[in-house]
């Protein structure tokens, strides 16, 4: 990974199908299925040699064992890099078995690491949902940063109950949307040091994306990033620091972006407040914001929209801050009428 500053980690088929989609960046893919690492442009490390390379029949203890028979493939994998961003899906077997370890891994070689992983989707059961969150928080004991993308988030409202396909693209989309966020601050100048910080800093953190273009406003993207993606704005009542990363073009209005900062400021008045700039010459005049809720206590997880109280209309607006109703509230209150 020399030379690499940033090595994103595909952990099982979810995982490795969203990294793969990210070119230009070291990867490094582990898996317990042989066929699934084959033909990948990247560090493939193959971990299932105790089940015949056929997976681990979504066994995550399995995974979890095999993982820690392969340490020294994994360490070598991640070595040369700074930090590491590992992504996965913790209804299978693998990616909630092997992810502790590939993050534990990062540490024994000096990297900071942040983990994604998508929680089951609710048809896949409780059992499985219980499974997902022994093993998150077993994650959570040797990652810098734990997001916890909640199965029932779309990137963009869907007036109409979404399909399966629906939705695992939104949920992929938004992540992809995300992760090349983070290689273009890297890319365009926010240095390695400062990313490594921003990491160390997140424990269990939430994360909102948002984009709009420089005519429109930066003020839109923040908006979007506050009510779209993996962010739940309860999660800004209880977390110990923000962050703000913006990439846009060198024409951004400083102004404009002042207003963001204390806009988000005064959402959260005791929280720590970080503020990143990357200025990316000719990036199709396109704002992109990333607001990140860090240190959240560990009972307040993602949000899980069955099994919470939603909060009213007024609720959502912080500070003169329209967020909006979730869409899946808003379908929820409908079929209650």
């Amino acid at each position: 990974m020399e030379g690499k500053p940033l090595v994103l980690v595909g952990v099982g088929k979810v995982g490795i199908g969203i990294v793969s989609r990210i070119p230009g960046s070291a990867r490094v893919y582990v898996d317990t299925d042989s066929r699934t690492l084959m033909g990948l442009e990247g560090t493939t490390v193959f971990i299932g040699a105790e089940t015949g390379g056929t997976g681990t029949g979504k066994a995550p203890r399995k995974a979890y064992g095999m993982a820690q028979q392969e340490r020294d493939a994994i360490h070598a994998a991640l070595s040369g890099a700074e930090a590491a961003i590992v992504v996965g899906a913790a209804g299978g077997g693998t990616a909630a078995g092997a992810s502790a370890v590939v993050a534990e891994c990062a540490k024994e070689v000096g990297i900071a690491v942040a983990v994604f992983m998508l929680e089951p989707l609710g048809f896949e059961g409780q059992s499985r949902l219980a499974a997902a969150k022994q093993y998150l928080r077993l994650i959570e004991q040797h990652a810098d940063a734990l997001f916890v993308l909640p199965g029932k988030t779309c990137k963009e409202p869907i007036e109409t109950e979404p399909t399966l396909s629906q939705r695992f693209a939104a949920i992929e989309n938004g992540l992809l949307d995300i992760l090349h966020t983070f290689r273009d601050c890297l890319d365009h100048g926010l240095d390695i040091g400062d990313f490594r910080a921003l990491l160390e800093s997140c424990g269990r953190a939430q994360i909102g994306f948002g984009s709009a273009k420089l005519e429109q406003g930066i003020e839109l993207a923040f908006e979007a990033a506050c009510r779209r993606s993996f962010l739940d704005i309860e999660s800004f009542r209880v977390a110990q620091g923000l962050s703000l990363l913006v990439v846009a073009p060198p024409e951004l209005n400083a102004d404009d972006l002042l207003r963001v900062t204390r806009r988000l400021e005064g959402l959260v008045p005791n929280a720590s407040l970080d503020t990143h700039l990357v200025a990316v010459p000719g990036a199709d005049a396109l704002c992109r914001v990333l607001v990140i809720s860090r240190a959240i206590p560990a009972e307040v997880e993602a949000p899980t929209p069955d099994s919470v109280e939603q909060p009213s209309d007024e609720e959502l607006v912080l500070n003169g801050v329209n967020l909006e109703v979730p869409t899946y509230v808003r379908r929820a209150r409908l079929r209650m009428l």
